[in-house]
């Protein structure tokens, strides 16, 4: 699912989870558990990334963001007026891990976030999908979002990420001198975007 209508879907998610304790409040009814990971005081959010193996270093500087980002909304009085909680857990960059993550994560959170890699996110979705918790992703291939109906894909600015590094090779080459220049990519449907970009940008600069 993706562009405005699943901007509109992710919105009425949200809607509906503000509003489902104060309606049952007004009904008298006890609104602890009325909806997964929302209650009158709070919002939680799950995310997952790798915390172990070698790409957990991947991630520390993603999770610090997005950490401060939560910190400033809490700050400013959170999401109509509830604290929103992180709660994390370690993919370790791969498609069981992913599953496993979204498994832990599923029956506590009302939103789920990956914060990178394709393959974590492949094994996470249909596990979110199954307990019906919406779900945004950096890196889950279109395809599958384009499927589902509760993946929220952020865009990627790949075209000014592949501009940028030609243009940065570029001023550090000599002009005097041949170069060849070696360019690696994860196996991925985003990562082979990336790398038409960087192609076809390399192309524009003549290198």
């Amino acid at each position: 699912m993706t562009g405005w209508s699943s901007r509109r879907r992710m919105l009425g998610w949200l809607a509906a989870a503000l509003s489902a304790p104060l309606v049952l409040t007004a009904c008298g009814a006890d609104t602890a558990g009325a909806q997964t990971g929302v209650d009158e005081q709070r919002i939680v959010i799950g995310v997952h990334g790798p915390k172990s193996g070698p790409a957990a270093a991947l991630t520390e500087g993603a999770m610090a963001g997005f950490r401060l980002y939560i910190d400033r909304l809490n700050r400013n009085g959170g999401i109509a007026g509830r604290t929103v909680e992180i709660v994390q857990a370690d993919d370790q960059y791969t498609v069981s891990g992913g599953a496993a993550a979204a498994r832990q994560l599923a029956d506590k959170v009302f939103l789920a976030y990956n914060i990178i890699g394709a393959d974590p996110a492949i094994g996470a979705l249909p596990e979110f999908e199954r307990r019906g918790v919406p779900y945004m992703s950096v890196a889950l291939p279109m395809a599958l979002a384009q499927d589902s109906d509760v993946a929220f894909v952020l865009p990627t600015p790949l075209e000014m990420l592949a501009e940028a590094v030609p243009s940065f090779i570029q001023g550090k080459l000599d002009p005097q001198r041949q170069a060849k220049v070696a360019v690696m990519w994860e196996n991925q449907d985003i990562m082979r975007d990336m790398r038409d970009h960087f192609a076809k940008a390399a192309d524009e600069a003549d290198l």
